[in-house]
Order: C-alpha cells, then sequence, then structure tokens
C-alpha cells in the first residue's frame, strides 16, 4: 500500500488570500509614513493633556478602570492629533476638509462631563477612536505626511 505524498502535511499559511473573496480590504502603507519621531513625541505630549482635559470635567468617583479607559481615549485622540504634525519632507500639512477628525477628539471632552459611567468612557473611546481611524483611513484628505 503506498502513501500519497501529494497531500502531505504542509503547514498552513493563515495569511494568504482565498481564492475568488474580495473584501474590499487592500493593506494600507499610508500609515506607515505617518510614524515619525516628531510624531511620536507630539502623541506622547498630547495624550498626557488629554487626559488631563478629558479628566477634568468628570463627574463623581473615578475608578481606576475608567480612568484607564480615560487613557485609552487620550492615546487614541492623541494619536490622531499627532498626525496634524507636519512632516518636513511634505509640501502640505492640511486641509479644510481634514478638520473634522479633530472635532471626534473633542468631543470625547462634553461626553466625559457627565458621571462616571463605563458607557460615557466607551463612547469617549469611540468618539476618539473615530478620529484617528479618519485621519488614517480619510485617503488622500489633508494628509500630514
Amino acid at each position: 500500500m503506498s502513501e500519497d505524498t501529494t497531500n502531505a502535511e504542509r503547514p498552513v499559511d493563515l495569511f494568504t488570500p482565498v481564492p475568488g473573496l474580495d473584501l474590499g480590504v487592500r493593506p494600507s502603507s499610508s500609515w506607515r509614513g505617518l510614524v515619525t519621531p516628531r510624531r511620536l513625541l507630539a502623541t506622547v505630549v498630547l495624550s498626557v493633556v488629554l487626559v488631563l482635559v478629558y479628566t477634568s470635567g468628570v463627574q463623581g468617583t473615578v475608578t481606576s478602570g475608567y480612568q484607564a479607559m480615560i487613557a485609552v481615549a487620550a492615546l487614541l485622540g492623541g494619536l490622531a492629533l499627532a498626525t496634524y504634525v507636519p512632516d518636513p519632507r511634505a509640501s502640505v500639512a492640511s486641509s479644510p476638509c481634514a478638520t473634522m477628525a479633530a472635532a471626534w477628539v473633542v468631543l470625547p471632552a462634553f461626553v466625559l462631563a457627565s458621571p462616571a459611567e463605563p458607557v460615557t468612557a466607551l463612547m469617549a473611546i469611540g468618539a476618539a477612536g473615530f478620529g484617528l481611524l479618519q485621519r488614517v483611513r480619510g485617503g488622500a484628505c489633508g494628509m500630514a505626511g
């Protein structure tokens, strides 16, 4: 009895595309140009400022879990705002259509100015995350790099 060697155990590559299946998602290299030392420094500074701004309006007792959720929202907001730092190699820093992402970073300050509930922190994370998503995946709408 001979063993079939054509179907031998091969390592499975989970990241190869499925033939005939198009989900419309393409790997984006736009984020690679966004990571510069200036923007990383801006992210750290802006995240700290946003933590202070976001926590200043919170009403009631704040637990450590709630503070962690505020920190996540501030980090996402800091990342979104850091994309506005111009790249020295870029010819244009921003455009009017790119300002909407910054408004999504301001929104959590208003959302968090209510009683400290997990739902409000999740809404703040969602708003800041959407601002980052809009800034990174917003096409060629005023990318600062």
